[in-house]
């Protein structure tokens, strides 16, 4: 799966299980052939750019959320 395909997965992800912290999401994207779950790495941070997730540092682990639904 290239990069620009692990964006619609990503925001799926979220949408069916809420928000979930970075390793949650990564056992997700091993199930994908390839460097899924290197590029869903760089999908994260396209969306966190475009403002449609985003992270909550103040819990541990770390979060991620859908901010645009």
């Amino acid at each position: 799966m290239t990069q620009k395909e692990t964006l619609p997965h990503l925001v799926k992800y979220l949408k069916e299980n809420g928000t979930s912290p970075t390793k949650e999401i990564s056992k997700y994207f091993q199930s994908f052939p390839g460097d899924s779950v290197y590029n869903f790495r760089w999908g994260q941070q396209q969306l966190k750019k475009k403002g449609i997730i985003g992270i909550d540092k103040s819990v541990n682990p770390n979060v991620w959320y859908l901010i645009k639904k």
